[in-house]
């Protein structure tokens, strides 16, 4: 099937994109390739325009565009043809050969000696006699059958694995990867190789791992299987890291970086295997996924010698042009490239035993509960705990540094079993002990992200979410999420065992306090804080953050509920907002609440308010001042606010739903962008997003779907606005001000054009009465 048929275009669903080059940065400055896409990507050339004289490079990248019939652009067939059937997994298969089996199968036998021959060739280890005191570490042997992309067997591959200090899978045992390409950084490379034509060159470092340098003492068992060389109480001393160690990924992506580096690349600092040398108006760039690694750029002199050079510190292989590479599978002509991620997705449905599967709109049905079936298949449970290395990781640091074991938490979590089975809503279909497990793997997550983040000596090396601030930025929004929350007192209860063991003098409100703080920008939030004291004043965090923003004091006496007709609320989403207001007889009065544009042309002024709680909104109707406090308006504003909203709306018999009201003001207030940029011209908003659509778009979404109730803490405040506005004189003052008296001349021209025309009027006057008398 050709590639470039409609019904493919129409598929790939993707935009023009303006992208700019400028070799003053590591990465272009504007990139986005539509992450709706789904394969198949096309990649086409486009015109170009350089302005040579500020070394900026403009490109015009289209993507999915048809150039016409007459290219012949790449097509499905120049991919490999992979069959369901033949389909291995990325990772490449791995056969279910034991020791004794491979040492009879000549095929594995020989891929033993070749991965034997590497080592020494690269003096891995020296056979020394075991230190005393010294515990040596075990290895074992993996066979792996190596697949191409055709899912044809390329190779049988045996490697020699050290067990590494009573590893655990999922907990510390993925922690050591070395960093790897992002795939957005790929999709720009691969653009500006398609658009640039530029080469697209792919290099594998054989053995890449056995190439770190350690800095540790390590000993290692002999080699199974070959030990007869080795003297008794004779082990491996290692030089170089090896597979399995905890050392080894960062050894080999620390000795790589220094290679580049001496090479005379540059790392990037947004992406860390990105590396870039820079030779005039010249530029090569490689990128590298663990051993994995691919290069381009305009410098084919510049690529030669870099292969050299890498040649020369590695065991490389030269692979060729790009054809296979993070599941994507590239084919190119001189026209363009094509992307495929076909191979990766017959191997998914391989491996899940879905390869026959229809598609359905809706994976599961409603409301399922999900158990454990009496005669059910174990699930392969090592296929997801990899989500819970992380957790699992700081539980291990928070148990060691209190010196408390495990099953000390475990039986103090038990005993409050029902308790906090009774905060949730639904029952949770986890078994005694999965519950337990999981509360105390979250509460030991949560408190240590506290600790580490107020105090930070007790942040550990190679810690994965300080060491990389933008793993911060992905924890706390989830902390916010309702869905996510735990019990406070439970976070109580832990942390104060920590603190009388490891003397902290503080408590888990100052820490929660601390972050929210500090993440969210509040300021003299101490007076609040006070009144948010244990035991157990907090449900959780989203409650938590809800009390430091209480109820302004103007605020705590609601709009009584009338009897028969009451108040409501018509919210259009880009209108301005109808309220009813009962009279004294019973009757409703509709009235027009004005936007922020309507006001301000009312002769309404705004003032950011100095009230620290954004709920604290004043009009003054006698000088018609509307005070806002100041807000920042972005995504992890709008996480907070939506959890907020839900939080309010699940129990809105049982707290005030001030927050609910307040994004009803908002709605009502800001309707159009340019309500958004008045209220930014007067310091009142602090817009994130960059623009005011945006920002009024995300206002909308808010307030789309909000209950309201009929009580509504904004109604004095809404018609006190509507009455001003409603005053015709100060309408018609705000615009005699803005178009006749904007300026002191305007001003004083309008006087002297009035004292002319009461002048000429009164001559006019004289004239007629003089002429009467006559």
């Amino acid at each position: 099937m050709d590639a470039l048929d409609d019904d493919a275009r129409a598929k790939s669903g993707v935009d023009f994109e303006l992208v700019s080059w400028n070799y003053e940065y590591e990465l272009p400055l504007v990139v986005e390739i539509p992450s709706r896409n789904t394969t198949p990507l096309f990649v086409y050339h486009a015109q170009s325009s350089r302005e040579s004289n500020e070394g900026t490079e403009t490109l015009s990248f289209l993507f999915g565009e048809d150039p016409g019939d007459d290219n012949p652009n790449v097509c499905c067939d120049q991919l490999q043809n992979t069959t369901p059937s033949s389909q291995p997994s990325d990772q490449s298969s791995r056969d279910e050969e034991t020791l004794e089996d491979a040492i009879t199968d000549s095929r594995w036998a020989e891929a033993m000696a070749i991965e034997m021959e590497a080592l020494e060739k690269n003096s891995t280890w020296e056979m020394v006699q075991l230190p005393q005191g010294m515990k040596p570490v075990g290895c074992r042997w993996i066979y792996t059958v190596k697949y191409k992309a055709d899912g044809s067997i390329d190779r049988y591959k045996a490697r020699l694995v050290a067990k590494g200090y009573t590893q655990t899978y999922g907990i510390d045992y993925h922690e050591t990867f070395a960093p790897v390409a992002k795939i957005n950084t790929v999709r720009v490379l691969m653009s500006l190789a398609a658009n640039l034509d530029w080469p697209l060159l792919q290099y594998d470092v054989k053995n890449a791992f056995l190439h770190g340098d350690l800095q540790e003492e390590v000993y290692m068992e002999p080699p199974p299987g070959i030990s007869t060389t080795f003297g008794p109480n004779t082990v491996c001393k290692l030089k170089k890291s090896l597979y399995g160690l905890k050392q080894s990924p960062r050894a080999w992506f620390g000795r790589f970086t220094d290679s580049m580096k001496r090479f005379g690349y540059s790392q990037s600092h947004s992406d860390h295997t990105l590396f870039l040398k820079r030779r005039g108006n010249k530029l090569t760039a490689l990128i590298i996924y663990v051993d994995d690694m691919v290069v381009t750029g305009n410098n084919n002199e510049e690529m030669k010698n870099l292969q050299k050079l890498l040649a020369s510190e590695f065991e490389m292989k030269d692979l060729g042009e790009l054809q296979y590479f993070l599941g994507i599978e590239v084919a190119r002509s001189k026209h363009g490239i094509f992307l495929s991620q076909r191979k990766y997705v017959l191997d998914l449905l391989t491996e899940t035993g879905m390869l026959d599967c229809k598609p359905a709109d809706t994976p599961i049905e409603q409301n399922h509960k999900l158990g454990m079936y009496p005669d059910q298949v174990p699930t392969d449970k090592e296929r997801y705990q990899s989500n819970f290395e992380l957790n699992n990781r700081y539980l291990l640091d928070f148990l060691h540094r209190i010196h408390v074991s495990l099953e000390y938490f475990i039986k103090k979590i038990r005993a409050q079993e029902a308790k906090l089975r009774s905060c949730y809503a639904e029952t949770i279909g986890f078994s005694s002990d999965e519950f337990v497990r999981i509360i105390l793997v979250d509460a030991a997550f949560i408190i240590e992200v506290l600790l580490r983040f107020c105090y930070k000596h007790l942040r550990v090396e190679n810690d994965r979410i300080f060491n990389k601030p933008r793993m911060l930025e992905d924890v706390w929004p989830d902390m916010r999420m309702l869905e996510n929350q735990l019990p406070f007192f439970i976070l109580e209860d832990l942390f104060d065992h920590e603190r009388n063991i490891v003397g902290i003098q503080t408590t888990i409100i100052d820490l929660s306090y601390h972050f929210f703080k500090t993440l969210m920008h509040m300021k003299d939030m101490e007076d609040t804080l006070s009144r948010i004291r244990p035991p157990h004043q907090v449900e959780h965090f989203v409650d938590f953050v809800r009390k430091l923003y209480p109820l302004p004091p103007q605020l705590k006496s609601k709009v009584p509920q009338v009897q028969g007709p009451f108040q409501t609320l018509t919210i259009g989403m880009m209108s301005s907002c109808v309220m009813d207001v009962p009279q004294a007889r019973g009757q409703l009065e509709t009235q027009t609440i004005p936007s922020m544009t309507q006001l301000y042309r009312a002769g309404v002024k705004f003032r950011k308010g100095s009230s620290t709680n954004i709920f604290d909104i004043r009009f003054n109707i006698d000088d018609g001042i509307l005070e806002i406090p100041k807000i920042t308006i972005s995504d992890q504003s709008e996480v907070t606010l939506t959890n907020l909203l839900v939080f309010e709306q699940t129990l809105c018999k049982k707290v005030e739903n001030y927050i609910n009201d307040y994004v009803v003001i908002l709605n009502i207030l800001v309707n159009t962008p340019e309500d958004v940029a008045l209220l930014v011209k007067n310091g009142i908003v602090e817009n994130k997003l960059g623009d005011s659509t945006k920002a009024c778009t995300m206002i909308k979404n808010l307030a789309d779907g909000v209950i309201m109730a009929d009580e509504f803490y904004f109604t004095t405040l809404c018609e006190n606005l509507n009455k001003y506005y409603r005053m015709f004189r100060h309408r018609w003052k705000e615009y005699l001000i803005k178009h006749f008296f904007n300026s002191p001349w305007t001003t004083k021209e309008i006087v002297a054009a009035a004292i002319f025309l009461m002048l000429t009027f009164v001559q006019t006057v004289c004239s007629i009465i003089s002429a009467a008398q006559q």
